[in-house]
């Protein structure tokens, strides 16, 4: 891979297909940190280490804890799986996912700078707050992520690395709405077959009730 011109610290500014808000707040609301762009102390591993240089600028959309905005704006990446992480960047570098807004930041990237911050992110532990949905239907969200989402995103919605999979346990649930909204109406070119299939199928209450029941589920 060649460096294009922009920095390679712009990249997780609006990873994983979202978009970053701009906030008149320009404080963490996902934790309590002195400094919201740097959570303090140093990994000893060092791909870990050059995964947090490589985030830094990153934090001012998902925080410096990765762990994004409870309105669902801005996803929680903190945790999540790092092969998975790795293939979206190289998806958006080699083109074969189609995200205009997403792709000059991932061909910024080296690739060993998206094998670290990839690595940085999914050992990064799950912040307290998570944006829920209202909790009137998660007994049927439950019932609509076993009988759809299961088979590939796993019992305790872990995710599967070999499935290309991601964690969706504990993802803010404005996001999870907003993101299976635009996977049922985009182009195929852009997801999935299997995901746009799933989520054009189930109804508006179906949608809202996945996303609030995965919002409660702890990645334990």
């Amino acid at each position: 891979m060649q460096r294009d011109l922009l920095p390679a610290s712009l990249l997780f500014a609006l990873l994983v297909l979202s978009g970053c808000v701009p906030s008149e707040e320009r404080v963490p609301d996902s934790a309590d940190l002195r400094d919201p762009w740097s959570l303090p102390g140093e990994p000893a591993d060092e791909l870990l280490a050059a995964g947090k240089r490589v985030f830094t600028s990153c934090a001012s959309c998902h925080l410096a804890d990765a762990g994004g905005r409870p309105d669902g704006t801005i996803p929680r990446l903190a945790g999540q799986t790092a092969s998975v992480l790795e293939r979206r960047l190289r998806a958006l570098y080699d083109g074969s996912v189609d995200l205009p807004v997403m792709t000059p930041f991932a061909r910024a990237l080296t690739e060993p700078e998206i094998r670290q911050v990839a690595a940085y992110l999914s050992s990064l532990p799950r912040p307290e707050r998570v944006g829920v949905g209202p909790g009137r239907q998660v007994e049927r969200g439950a019932a609509v992520y076993q009988m759809f989402c299961l088979g590939c995103h796993a019992t305790d919605a872990l995710g599967q690395a070999a499935l290309n999979a991601p964690r969706l346990c504990g993802q803010h649930a404005g996001y999870l709405l907003r993101r299976l909204n635009q996977i049922a109406g985009t182009d195929p070119r852009t997801v999935d077959r299997n995901m746009r299939a799933i989520a054009g199928s189930l109804s508006p209450e179906d949608l809202s009730a996945v996303s609030d029941h995965l919002s409660r589920r702890r990645c334990d």
